[in-house]
């Protein structure tokens, strides 16, 4: 049976986009994101009425997050992550003044718009290492220990 490690052994050299050198990222920074100072409003207003509903996390559906076109650059950087370079940098999310409570909703209202939200507790953790050894029994091989 082939260990996870052995299969990434056995991977080709990437070519395209994903194909980078910490080099080849210094010269060409077009993976890293900015959020401009409007983009940053749009996202507090949206944090601002989400907030309001005072609902529990898990409850939260990506309508309660009314932020425009703010999510437009934060789109584009998943996209590099997905289908480019393979990594983004997101830089500007509003934290200055925003409580960690508030910056969690916001991160949360984020996940809600570019897919499936999960929380990050131990429970959640346990459940993606079970799910990635199952995905890795099927492929036939074994997950680290």
């Amino acid at each position: 049976m082939k260990t996870v490690m052995n299969a990434i052994q056995d991977v080709s050299p990437t070519v395209g986009d994903a194909g980078w050198l910490a080099a080849d990222l210094q010269q060409d920074t077009t993976w890293i994101v900015q959020i401009s100072e409007a983009d940053r409003a749009r996202l507090m207003a949206g944090l601002a009425h989400a907030s309001c509903l005072a609902k529990p996390l898990l409850d939260y559906r990506k309508e309660d997050f009314a932020s425009g076109d703010a999510l437009a650059p934060i789109r584009r950087a998943l996209d590099q992550a997905q289908h480019g370079r393979g990594a983004a940098l997101v830089k500007g999310l509003p934290r200055e003044g925003v409580s960690e409570e508030d910056f969690r909703l916001l991160t949360w209202g984020i996940g809600l718009h570019l897919g499936v939200a999960r929380p990050q507790d131990k429970a959640t953790r346990q459940a993606c290492r079970d799910f990635d050894e199952a995905q890795a029994g099927a492929m036939g091989m074994r997950m680290p220990a």
